[in-house]
């Protein structure tokens, strides 16, 4: 094993042990900059949790409170922002990534895709790991209801996991099409309760990101819960 954060990649066995499998991982909702993400507490479940393993980026990795009227906490100007981003992906292996609305601010502003210049690559909605089929969208409802934004996406996406971000649900659903099972993701945070959504009267959500196996096709939730993550 070389030394410092250039791991290779590791099998992970499930608890039969019968083959190996590949772990994903998948965040989202970062919102860098933003008064209520500990950028410290991020960086760290990067570095236990992320490293050596092929991510996929969810979207609004930065926060970029600049227009539409609205109160925003940001610590932090855009620039300092990309700045931070460009550290968190740092070393990660990032197979694939979506712009959020957040991002997309900037890039409907000044037509600049911040992610592109550090990540190199295009954002898309579709990829397959290790034989597994992820799609993915940022997503666009603030429904109460983190299945209602499921129903158009299924009617027509075809992959093994389907993943939605932007409301900061964290949470897995297991669903039937014929005798395939689909799983339905919702990934995530790392803002907390932010004070536009305090404003907007949203609930509290729970900070963490989503795990898939790829031989078991099943998805796992971590939280992050003072400080402590767990499984659940």
């Amino acid at each position: 094993m070389e030394a410092g954060n250039k791991k290779p990649y590791k099998l992970c066995y499930d608890k039969g042990g019968e083959s190996g499998m590949v772990e994903v991982i998948i965040f989202g909702d970062i919102h860098l900059g933003a008064g209520t993400c500990d950028i410290e507490e991020v960086m760290k479940i990067k570095e236990k949790y992320w490293m050596g393993k092929p991510c996929i980026s969810m979207g609004d990795v930065c926060d970029f409170g600049i227009d539409r009227g609205m109160n925003f906490d940001n610590k932090y100007n855009p620039q300092k922002q990309i700045e931070l981003a460009k550290d968190l992906f740092k070393g990660l292996d990032i197979r694939a990534y979506v712009l959020g609305n957040h991002c997309n601010r900037l890039n409907q502003k000044v037509g600049l895709n911040f992610m592109k210049i550090i990540l190199d690559k295009e954002p898309q909605h579709e990829v397959n790991i290790d034989g597994c089929s992820f799609y993915m969208s940022h997503g666009r409802s603030a429904a109460r209801n983190p299945l209602t934004e499921f129903t158009k996406f299924y009617e027509f996406v075809d992959a093994d996991i389907i993943m939605l971000g932007h409301n900061h649900t964290l949470g897995v659903w297991n669903v039937w099409r014929g005798k395939r099972r689909v799983v339905l993701c919702r990934t995530g945070s790392f803002i907390g309760h932010a004070a536009y959504a305090r404003e907007n009267g949203y609930a509290p959500t729970i900070k963490g990101w989503i795990s898939v196996n790829t031989k078991s096709k099943i998805a796992t939730c971590y939280s992050l819960i003072k400080g402590r993550v767990k499984k659940i």
